[in-house]
């Protein structure tokens, strides 16, 4: 017990991020999304029409395709309908996640839950 008495704190190290972005990334990704459920309440105004999934609707939306709405551009996310699962998804750019959930009616809350 003694030993650590007299022993000298550690340096904190600086911070560091957590997850470091590869300069090649792609700003729209499949991993960036989340099911939203069969049907579409809200953001029908930003659905992604003519994508089987979001696989192809996040290569679209990389290679600066021509029919995409300024709309999804401006914002960062848009709704993606996947005709395999039968379910809306919601996928956003990096860094958008926060307000993509928000506008979906998945952010905070301010009552807790019991």
């Amino acid at each position: 017990r003694k030993f650590y008495k007299n022993r000298p704190l550690r340096e904190v190290p600086e911070i560091v991020q957590t997850r470091k972005r590869k300069a090649d990334t792609p700003d729209w990704s499949p991993g960036n999304s989340m099911a939203l459920g069969a049907s579409l309440k809200k953001l029908k105004h930003l659905e992604l029409k003519g994508y089987p999934n979001n696989v192809d609707a996040c290569d679209a939306l990389n290679g600066k395709a021509d029919d995409v709405p300024k709309a999804i551009l401006a914002s960062g996310y848009c709704v993606v309908y996947n005709n395999r699962k039968h379910v809306y998804y919601l996928v956003y750019k990096e860094g958008k996640k926060e307000a993509a959930m928000i506008a979906a009616g998945f952010g905070k809350t301010t009552s807790k839950a019991r």
